[in-house]
């Protein structure tokens, strides 16, 4: 019979992307009667779950406790195209570069402490 044990895992999450759309509702000025719209974002986030259980008589108790770190970005932006043939190509493969501007932005951190106890009672056969 353990009368003791400890478990613990960490993480990390880390990811970066785009949604892309090809508006016609923002001309680019000075080019395409259309804009490229991106919502853009960007997570990184770590943590750990950790729980320890005790065995004390005809009691179980555990305890445990989450804790993340999580940084999240993420932006509605337009880009430019170009209105003649040889303007820089604004493939869906690549994340686009020279901005037009950005309509709105959210970046924050949110931290998480997250604590639990349990205690299981053994009465044997009832």
């Amino acid at each position: 019979m353990t009368f003791w044990t400890l478990n613990a895992m960490g993480y990390y999450h880390g990811n970066e992307g785009r949604g892309m759309w090809f508006t016609p509702y923002v001309a680019t000025p000075g080019g395409a009667p259309m804009a490229l719209r991106t919502t853009e974002y960007e997570i990184e986030r770590y943590g750990i779950v950790a729980s320890s259980l005790f065995t004390l008589g005809a009691n179980r108790v555990e305890v445990g406790i989450w804790y993340e770190d999580n940084d999240f970005n993420q932006a509605r932006r337009f880009y430019g195209l170009g209105n003649t043939a040889g303007a820089p190509d604004r493939s869906s493969l690549k994340f686009p570069t020279d901005l037009l501007l950005t309509q709105w932005e959210f970046d924050f951190n949110t931290q998480t402490l997250q604590s639990h106890v349990q205690d299981t009672l053994d009465l044997g056969q009832v």
